[in-house]
């Protein structure tokens, strides 16, 4: 399951060339480069780098941001010079995630980490109109822009200012990218 989710998952850095400061994890939506990631790890920033998996930058620039989920959407630039970056898109789970079912949270600022639990709940928001997943995975374990995936890899959810203000071990339900996933295919 992390083998397969692994390639979708970048790293969001501050966009200055010197000191560039962790920002939040961030996950491959499309293979033009659309990327989900926490809003309030961004703050006020309009755009931030990306560092892929094997390394390769590129400049990010916020696309919107979703304020009932808490899920900023970057779109990637890359120029003439630069050499072309291959963005692997995550697959989403199908269907709803249900209470007891396992769950593995990737984290990590500089190295992957993985956090393994399961639902504890399916909707911590009081009804709001996001659903947020609970899970008995420690909050310690949990960075801006995590990914909860299932045994699959498949994602589930992910970790945002929104659903860590539920529980500081819930993540937004994937469902709040199917929109945004589906406009930029």
């Amino acid at each position: 399951a992390v083998a397969t989710m692994s390639p979708s998952i970048v790293r969001i850095y501050t966009s200055g060339k010197e000191d560039a400061k962790f920002l939040a994890l961030g996950v491959v939506l499309t293979p033009s480069g659309i990327i989900a990631t926490d809003a309030s790890a961004l703050g006020e920033a309009g755009d931030a780098v990306a560092e892929l998996p094997g390394g390769a930058h590129a400049r990010v620039f916020v696309d919107r941001r979703d304020a009932a989920s808490g899920l900023a959407f970057l779109h990637a630039t890359t120029t003439s010079s630069e050499l072309t970056i291959e963005w692997k898109p995550v697959g989403l789970a199908a269907g709803k995630p249900v209470l007891g079912q396992s769950v593995v949270a990737l984290s990590g600022r500089s190295a992957l980490r993985l956090g393994v639990g399961v639902v504890t709940e399916s909707d911590v928001s009081g009804g709001a109109a996001i659903l947020i997943l609970g899970t008995s995975i420690a909050g310690a374990n949990i960075t801006a822009g995590s990914s909860l995936i299932d045994e699959t890899g498949a994602l589930i959810g992910i970790s945002t200012g929104i659903s860590r203000g539920a529980s500081p071990s819930a993540f937004v339900s994937a469902d709040a990218l199917l929109t945004k996933k589906e406009d930029k295919k």
